[in-house]
């Protein structure tokens, strides 16, 4: 029974990287050389200083979503329902 949960863990990883690499194989034939070149120069010159507001910005949201008392039974609730959520999308 277990493998075949692994089996179902591999079957999915694989499809999913092959839709990826296809997604991509298609996007690569399909856009000009000129928004591909105007990409690149984006993502070369990405400063690195815009990327350290994320945590602060993780945090506020976390807590604007969950709440700030994380032993409340709102909390738990909120938590309880992102995560049954979660696991039922992926399953």
């Amino acid at each position: 029974m277990e493998s075949i949960n692994w089996l179902a863990i591999f079957g999915s990883y694989l499809t999913i990287s092959f839709g990826v690499y296809r997604l991509f194989k298609e996007a690569d034939e399909v856009i000009k050389e000129e928004t591909r070149i105007v990409t690149s120069i984006w993502l070369l010159n990405l400063e690195v200083k815009n990327l350290s507001k994320w945590p602060s910005q993780f945090i506020r949201l976390f807590d604007k979503v969950f709440g700030k008392n994380m032993w409340s039974v709102i909390f738990m609730s909120k938590s309880f329902a992102a995560t049954t959520y979660i696991i039922f999308l992926f399953i």
